[in-house]
């Protein structure tokens, strides 16, 4: 264990703090301690885990966590001010390399983060669990309802704001015809009215063609 008087010696002369070896250039530690330092490091976040305890520190984790309440928050404040400079800077959220334009990640992570997030979407629809949070869904939805409740909220803000800007509430990007559409997806909402009223009638009729029609676009 090295005393206080010997780690700021050390530490000021640009010398490893556990030896007398020159530091990596921003640490205060030579290449050996520093690997020593993450191996350590890396069994005891292991064994925390393993035994349900705060990876960080020796409190109890938090349910379907690895950390305690406290370092959660001090994570998400640290993540939250990181994400901040890498913003103001044009860096992506999780590494250094420039951001994709008008995007928080550059263009690997990216790709990463959606190909990560399609496939967890495909094993949660597939298990019948919510795509957000892997809770129950609602019958013939693929979102719990609090998340549903979440997205039909969220939905009709964002329709608001286009309508308040004098664009279309569907699309958002012409400008509207009618109080909450433009001409475009007004006329495909209409067709698309049309066809429902007349696969209704058929089906009233007895003629089931149509429905053989859609089966077959599924098969």
């Amino acid at each position: 264990m090295v005393d206080s008087k010997t780690y700021h010696r050390r530490k000021a002369a640009g010398l490893c703090t556990q030896c007398e070896e020159k530091a990596v250039p921003g640490r205060v530690m030579c290449e050996y301690h520093l690997l020593m330092g993450r191996e350590r490091s890396r069994a005891r976040r292991k064994k925390h885990k393993a035994t349900g305890k705060c990876v960080e520190c020796n409190k109890k984790a938090a349910p379907g966590c690895t950390m305690c309440e406290y370092h959660l928050a001090e994570s998400r404040k640290h993540n939250e001010a990181l994400r901040k400079r890498h913003r103001v800077a044009g860096l992506c959220a999780q590494c250094k390399e420039k951001a994709a334009p008008g995007r928080q990640y550059c263009e690997y992570h990216l790709a990463f983060y959606s190909a990560r997030q399609k496939k967890r979407t495909e094993e949660r629809k597939a298990d019948g669990l919510c795509v957000i949070c892997s809770k129950e869904v609602v019958p013939g939805h693929t979102m719990c309802a609090c998340h549903l409740e979440m997205q039909r909220k969220r939905s009709k803000e964002i329709t608001r704001a286009y309508i308040d800007a004098g664009l279309c509430g569907t699309c958002g990007k012409r400008e509207l015809h009618t109080t909450t559409m433009c001409k475009k997806c007004r006329a495909r909402l209409n067709a698309s009215n049309r066809q429902k009223r007349a696969n209704q009638r058929a089906i009233s009729r007895g003629d089931f063609s149509i429905l053989e029609k859609a089966l077959e676009t599924f098969e």
